[in-house]
């Protein structure tokens, strides 16, 4: 019944069964139950609990029926929850000498992990590993590689310093043209309104009315420019994950 809860999504009605079962468990079942409280838990968004429970499962595994099996919905859980520093030690605790498959599943995740770190030559290497057999696809990788470095040309600290010389020519070379020109004629308009209140009036009027806005403005496109390079790149390099991902499966 509690597999049957599992099978069915309903993990909190599975998990308090499992856990009746694993009150009255015999010694052999020890290590499934944990595994499957695990899976419920990791299919609750419970991802530290299930850590916790794969570790158990591992623990109560003494002749090592099911450790690969528990090491990957471990390794899983620390992806879903980006503790890629756990991840990449558990990888390194898979034996890759059991099968071709276990083996390329460890490349695949190592290589996911190193590109979520942004360390994208050793995803490069990872991947290309993977498909060592074929060359359309290692191919097709390599190019995918390449246009991702590109990414990079695209730089935070340029687009401030272009939005602290001119307003809006930040926003302009992150390739938000209308972000940049909206800013370039806020600030602008603000300055003029500032000298002509300065000439009508004097400098201190135009200080204290029109200073604080054109300052909020002129500082917050400052950083609006920065923010905006680093969204497109990480918008970027989430599309080339994605090319990746279909380039292995095919």
């Amino acid at each position: 019944m509690a597999l049957k809860e599992e099978s069915e999504e309903h993990y909190n009605v599975a998990l308090q069964k499992f856990a009746r079962i694993n009150y009255f468990k015999p010694d052999t079942l020890q290590t499934l139950i944990y595994l499957h409280i695990g899976n419920c838990e990791t299919g609750l968004g419970e991802y530290y609990k299930a850590i916790n429970s794969y570790d158990d499962a591992l623990l109560a595994d003494i002749h090592n029926e099911h450790q690969t099996e528990i090491q990957f919905q471990k390794l899983k859980a620390e992806i879903l929850v980006h503790n890629m520093r756990l991840a990449l030690l558990t990888i390194k605790e898979i034996d890759t000498l059991k099968s071709v498959n276990v083996r390329d599943e460890v490349l695949f995740y190592e290589g996911a992990i190193h590109f979520y770190k942004e360390e994208y030559p050793d995803a490069e290497k990872d991947w290309l590993r993977l498909v060592s057999q074929d060359s359309s696809k290692q191919q097709r990788i390599k190019v995918l590689f390449r246009q991702n470095k590109k990414i990079n040309r695209l730089k935070p600290g340029i687009a401030i310093a272009l939005s602290i010389v001119l307003p809006g020519a930040g926003q302009i070379y992150a390739g938000d043209i209308k972000e940049g020109i909206n800013s370039l004629l806020l600030t602008g308009g603000l300055f003029v309104l500032g000298y002509n209140t300065g000439m009508v009036y004097n400098v201190f009027n135009a200080i204290v009315a029109v200073g604080p806005w054109f300052l909020r403005y002129y500082q917050g496109g400052i950083l609006r420019a920065g923010d905006i390079v680093k969204a497109k790149r990480a918008q970027r390099h989430k599309a080339i994950y994605s090319k990746i991902l279909e380039a292995l499966k095919k």
